[in-house]
């Protein structure tokens, strides 16, 4: 790629439109871009790599950014790229999307990104290959090229600070570089051919295998020949147990008909002794019925009297209330009296505080007489507390004052310090978002293969569950047919038993003919419908096409396995070195350069306002040292009124006893006495009334007494009365005292239900004994059956016959199921012995094309190695000419992990201590001399490699300066020759030499209103 034009509109520090014409710099020119700091030069670079892919060279500035702020709104910000590429011409150009004044109207509208590219023909004329869309324009870019803009910044363009990227590029990243430059994608291609091919028939026989093992795993046995040896002896069996069946059906019907004999039998017997038990259980109950009549004959009795004693407790009721009463009046009387007592002497006792009373009275008119001088005391009080308040408040504010002029001081210093702290965390991160971004494509990749892990596990544990789904299937289609077989043959049975129950005497058999019937056949049991028939087939079909669903999702799951398996060799082959590294490593290493990146963001935002800030603390100090002397003047005046405000405050005290100076003290004193006088006056009044309520109290409880004794003495007569008539009563009576009275004498409701009771039980003991007399008429004659044995007879008959039928169904559905296996064993045996003739070829050499081999090297990358050495060996001629002999470039042959990939590391070696090390060990200066070294060394063999990417120009910003003049001259002979050969070298550095050394420059001038470029000495 050669530049011819380029044209800069509103960019970077460009305002208006500058166009910078390559071809005046000469035929293959080395020329340097030349200007002050900030003027633009490495604005010219990334101009050229934004109008290629859309980024600048560092790619630390988005492309909205680049927008000069000096340009006129009407002017769109746009670059327009002329270049040569393979003999063709093409011309880019690339809006960013940034605000312009509406073409009508007033106020601002969002101007979209967008991009054109065109070839030029030889006759001038354009075609436009890209119209505008941005996503196609840099696509097409990168197809042209072959160059991604990562790649593009680290062959062509060395950015300044990044010259060491393509020299300290993990081996992976220069693989990828390698790969575009040199158009080594069919042995990539090879490799994955090779690798899907052999995973492919790994898989086809791996899948066959399991096939295999799960189809033997079914059946129980370890290989196909034990299987068939199975199926023979299942042939045997079936025979047997169809012999075994017959005679267990004919013994099971003798069984079933003598148990229902017994069942019929057993029954009568039982009732016999029910009816027995029922009668002797109502004999038992006779003696409570004799003791119910007893006490219907003594409630009868106790009704008579009943109305006496009723009349007797509701006297003694009365009784008791009126005496309760007297003894209270009593006790209230004696209260009363104590009370009057008590009363006469508290007002004796009050009288005495007359005397008290009256000298209170005469100190409360003098305390009155001191609350005017006291407030005057209180009001110069109140001035004094004034002026030193505000004497404190402006010593405060001056020592506050003081301390935000130290606090202030302090910020300025601690400004100072973050600011260099900043400037040095932002050069330390300058390769945080590039190392970020490839970290988090990683962690993608690392993710889905502990995904695609998992499912493969829970692949392989349901797999294992459908194969026990599988035995229980096959067990449940065994169950099924067995039923269904003994439900078809108990219904062929029956219907000899249904054709005898036809048959008449004399009349003909519809089967035989003959009109004798000497045995015809029994009804056996319950006899099948054709319904029970119809569901037991349809239940067999049903367990069949769950057997057979259940194969079918073993075969799909050992499919979707397999290609799990695939897919997790696959990225295992992306991730290389990294496919062994937990996810949360990874997203741990990522969080850390993200919060990185995002450091490096925030201090290059946050540096110019640091900036702003250390100016406005330096000029805030100026105004605090200002406030700092005004405060130190109110000091001194508030001084002086504190003390004049002390000597009015102590004239005012001398006038006013010490104990009554505060006027909250004088105010306490006087309401305390006004509370006592009142209190004392209080206290006489009550005294007298309570006399007088104690006097009439004590009367009211006399005449109460007197009262309650005559109501008692009324009561106690009728009572006695009461009592007289009960005695005569219970004396004439059936009983000896009230408590028999009282346990004889029941509610008529209780009384009624003992008769009713008494009725029945008499009339159920009668017809019980009528029930056993025909019982007992019922069984004479007959023995007792011994019906447990016979049942089990019967169960036993009925198990074994069960069993003769599930035994033939089960070797039958086995004996039919394991040929049909058999039969697929040995077709899969004959497949699986071919995929595996053809992967023993197809898997070794998918091995070693993908590097699993002593040197981890796979095709591609061995091709890519020996294209190495070849740009190897042409940048030693230059390192060892910048370096003076010592030092020499040499790829790393053994792998640092043997887990990664390897062999296209770089090493160097050092003639001065015949050592051999990492090239991360460099210094500044040596790191740049090896750098350009590897970059020319590289464009050299790219331009030399047939079909190969053209390399023609070449872009250097910065690094001169780490050079000693020896190595600077020595580098500039370098580039000299490398012209010579044809090449555009393109120099960006402030160093003086090179100015006096290069003739042909690109000088770019700052001014006011925005920068301009032109070109002398071209």
């Amino acid at each position: 790629m050669r530049p011819i034009r380029l044209e800069m509109c509103a960019f970077g520090p460009f305002a208006g439109s500058e166009v910078l014409e390559f071809a005046e710099l000469g035929q293959n020119p080395l020329f340097l871009i030349n200007g002050p700091t900030g003027a633009g030069k490495t604005s010219i670079l990334d101009a050229i790599c934004y109008a290629l892919y859309g980024e600048t060279t560092s790619n630390e500035r988005d492309a909205a950014q680049m927008r000069c702020h000096n340009a006129v709104p009407e002017l769109l910000t746009e670059v327009t790229f002329l270049f040569e590429l393979g003999g063709t011409r093409y011309r880019i150009r690339r809006v960013p999307e940034q605000e312009r004044p509406k073409k009508s109207g007033e106020g601002k509208t969002r101007q979209p990104s967008e991009s054109q590219l065109y070839r030029i023909a030889e006759d001038g004329s354009e075609q436009v290959l890209v119209a505008r869309k941005v996503t196609d324009a840099t696509q097409m870019m990168i197809d042209l090229t072959g160059l991604s803009a990562e790649q593009f910044r680290q062959v062509m363009v060395l950015p300044q600070g990044k010259f060491r990227e393509l020299l300290l590029a993990p081996s992976e990243a220069r693989e990828k570089i390698f790969q575009q430059l040199f158009q080594t994608q069919v042995y990539s291609r090879l490799e994955n051919l090779l690798r899907e091919r052999a995973n492919a028939l790994s898989s086809e026989v791996a899948r066959l295998r399991e096939r295999q093992g799960g189809m033997l795993l079914n059946t129980g046995a370890e290989n196909a020949a034990a299987l068939a040896s199975a199926v023979a002896q299942l042939a045997q069996e079936l025979v047997v147990a169809e012999t075994a069946r017959k005679a267990a059906e004919q013994q099971h019907t003798v069984a079933q008909q003598a148990l229902e004999r017994a069942r019929q039998q057993e029954k009568a017997f039982a009732q016999c002794e029910a009816a027995q038990v029922a009668l002797a259980q109502l004999e038992t109950q006779e003696h409570l019925q004799a003791d119910n009549r007893r006490r219907i004959e003594g409630a009868r009795a106790a009704r008579a009297i009943a109305p006496l004693f009723d009349a007797l407790q509701e006297r003694e009721g009365e009784y008791a209330q009126v005496l309760q009463r007297q003894q209270s009046a009593e006790a209230a009387l004696q209260l009363a009296r104590q009370a009057e007592s008590d009363a006469s002497s508290a007002a004796s006792a009050v009288q005495a505080q007359r005397p008290l009373f009256e000298s209170n009275s005469k100190t409360l008119d003098q305390l009155n007489a001191m609350v005017s001088l006291v407030g005057e005391l209180a009001e110069a009080s109140t001035q004094l507390q004034t002026k030193r308040a505000a004497l404190a408040a402006a010593k405060q504010r001056a020592n506050e004052l003081q301390g935000a002029l130290d606090h202030c001081i302090g910020q300025i210093a601690a400004s100072e310090t973050r600011i260099a702290e900043q400037r040095t965390q932002i050069d330390t991160l300058a390769n945080a978002p590039a190392e970020h971004a490839r970290l988090r494509e990683l962690l993608a990749k690392r993710q889905r293969l502990d995904t695609l892990r998992a499912e493969l596990e829970q692949g392989t544990e349901k797999q294992k569950t459908l194969g026990k789904e599988q035995l229980a299937a096959e067990a449940a289609l065994t169950q099924a047919s067995s039923t269904t077989r003994a439900l078809a043959n108990a219904w062929t049975a029956a219907q000899a038993a249904v054709l005898a129950s036809q048959l008449q005497p004399g009349l003909p058999c519809a089967v035989c003919g003959s009109t004798e019937h000497p045995q015809p056949a029994h009804q056996g049991g319950a006899v099948p419908d054709a319904t029970e028939l119809e569901q037991a087939s349809t239940a067999e079909d049903s367990a069949r096409a769950e057997r057979d669903t259940l194969r079918e999702q073993s075969s799909s799951l050992a499919a979707t396995r397999v290609a799990s398996q695939q897919q997790i060799a696959a990225l295992e082959g992306e991730l290389g070195e990294h496919a062994d590294e937990s996810a949360a490593a990874l997203a741990q290493r990522g969080e850390v350069l993200s919060k990185d990146a995002a450091l490096l963001a925030m201090l290059r935002a946050e540096l110019p306002e640091a900036q702003a800030d250390l100016e406005k603390l330096r000029q805030q100090r100026g105004v605090h040292e200002a406030e700092l002397r005004s405060a130190a003047d109110s000091v001194d005046a508030a001084a002086r009124e504190e003390a004049s405000a002390a000597t009015m405050v102590s004239e005012r005290q001398q006038r006013v006893p010490e104990d009554m100076q505060q006027p909250a003290a004088l105010g306490r004193a006087i309401a305390a006495l006004e509370t006592e006088l009142a209190q004392l006056g209080a206290l006489l009044s009550a005294s007298a009334s309570a006399l007088e309520q104690a006097r009439e109290a004590r009367i009211a409880a006399e005449s109460s007494a007197t009262a309650t004794r005559e109501g008692a003495e009324k009561a106690g007569a009728q009572h006695k009365a009461a009592g007289q008539r009960w005695q005569q009563a219970l004396a004439s009576s059936s009983y000896s005292s009230n408590e028999e009275f009282r346990a004889a004498l029941i509610t008529p409701q209780e009384q009624a239900g003992l008769e009713q009771q008494l009725r029945e039980y008499q009339d159920t003991l009668l017809l019980a004994r009528r029930a056993l007399e025909e019982k007992q008429a019922a069984i004479a004659g007959l023995v007792r059956p011994e019906l447990t044995q016979t049942a089990e007879f019967e169960r036993d008959k009925r198990a074994t016959l069960t069993q003769a039928i599930d035994q033939l169904g089960m070797l039958g559905e086995r004996h039919k199921t394991q040929s049909a296996v058999l039969k697929t064993l040995e077709t899969l045996a004959r497949e699986q012995a071919a995929r595996e003739a053809e992967y023993a070829v197809t898997g070794k050499l998918s091995q070693v094309a993908n590097g699993s081999n002593a040197y981890r090297l796979s095709l591609q990358r061995f091709v890519l190695a020996a294209l190495l050495d070849d740009v190897l060996i042409e940048a030693d001629h230059r390192l060892k000419l910048m370096s003076k002999g010592r030092y020499r470039l040499l790829r790393r042959l053994e792998a640092d992990d043997m887990r990664g990939k390897s062999g296209l590391d770089l090493d160097v070696e050092d003639a001065y201590t015949g050592t051999r090390r990492s090239v991360a060990t460099l210094s500044g200066g040596e790191s740049f001399m090896a750098a350009l070294s590897l970059a020319l060394g590289l464009s050299d063999v790219v331009q030399a490699h047939s079909g190969g990417i053209r390399l023609d120009t070449l872009f250097i910003d910065e690094g001169f300066g780490s050079l000693d003049p020896d190595s600077l001259d020595l580098a500039i002979r370098t580039l000299v020759d490398l012209q010579a050969a044809g090449r555009m070298v393109g120099i960006i550095s402030h160093v003086p030499e090179l100015k006096q050394q290069i003739s042909a420059q690109v000088v770019v001038e700052a001014g006011v209103g925005g920068s301009g470029v032109r070109v002398v000495g071209g």
